[in-house]
């Protein structure tokens, strides 16, 4: 059975579909862009150098350093670890932290 619609119903339903294409497309590039900003805010985020050493912890809060610290004490092995993988050094150190062999002689602060 074929359905014939009347001129001015198949102009309207003409008319729909391109409507309906032209916001789809207008999604689609919308989208594009967003993507776009998204990777290049990143991108500068990344790629600055805060001027002061700033830490975030997990409640968000901000400290900010004058300059870098260089007397750190660490209370626990992970920590210790981290610092050391990074390129530090620790002059005091919890009881239960013993990897790198050098933190063996740093004076003990007690445990966590």
């Amino acid at each position: 059975m074929r359905l014939m619609l009347s001129l001015p119903a198949a102009r309207q339903a003409k008319e729909h579909t391109r409507r309906r294409t032209g916001s789809s497309r207008t999604l689609v590039i919308a989208l594009i862009l967003l993507l776009v900003l998204g990777a290049s805010l990143t991108l500068t985020a990344c790629s600055s150098e805060p001027s002061t050493p700033t830490v975030t912890d997990l409640l968000g809060r901000s400290v900010e350093f004058a300059e870098k610290p260089v007397r750190i004490v660490t209370t626990h092995p992970t920590a210790t670890e981290t610092l050391y993988r990074a390129g530090g050094a620790a002059v005091g150190r919890d009881t239960a932290s013993r990897y790198p062999a050098e933190v063996l002689d740093l004076p003990t602060v007690g445990s966590a």
